[in-house]
């Protein structure tokens, strides 16, 4: 159907989060290939990392650098995996933020995604510290806009343009 494996992968992946409501945006910023806002990317911080992977098995190299930026950056990282299918079922499946399947002209498609989020070694002892608990949406600090001081030349009399008005 698409062009190369890559970029079919990247197209259902996108889609898959544009249909649960995200927006996905590049992702080079943090060595992925999308971050999903929850909204619009001017009024939010986005909430996840998600690096669309191209061969079964991630090296152990790729998972720890996603981790540690997802760390560094407090985001949660998502390691997508892509698998088609010929034969379409007529099954309706739930789509979730780490599950999804999609027909595409004749080709059913399954997203699988595994999350991974730094733990808090903090709330240890708390039954419910190792349930996928779904993040905050932080909305963006809206900041003035500071006006820029006159340069000195231009300070003085409006009418003139200098100080000295003899």
């Amino acid at each position: 159907m698409f062009a190369s494996p890559t970029f079919e992968r990247h197209a259902v992946v996108y889609q898959h989060f544009r249909h649960l409501g995200w927006t996905p945006k590049p992702g080079l910023n943090y060595g992925a290939h999308y971050v999903l806002y929850h909204g619009s990317a001017a009024e939010f911080h986005s909430e996840y990392i998600v690096y669309v992977q191209l061969e079964e098995v991630s090296s152990w190299n790729t998972i720890q650098t996603l981790t540690r930026i997802a760390v560094d950056v407090k985001k949660t990282a998502l390691l997508c995996t892509v698998t088609t299918t010929s034969t379409t079922s007529t099954t309706n499946y739930p789509a979730d933020l780490t599950f999804g399947v999609y027909v595409f002209h004749d080709v059913q498609y399954m997203v699988e995604a595994v999350a991974i989020r730094f733990w808090d070694a903090s709330a240890a002892d708390d039954p419910q510290s190792c349930i996928f608990q779904p993040q905050p949406v932080l909305p963006k600090k809206k900041t003035k806009k500071k006006r820029a001081k006159r340069p000195k030349h231009l300070e003085g009399d409006a009418s003139t343009g200098s100080k000295n008005s003899t």
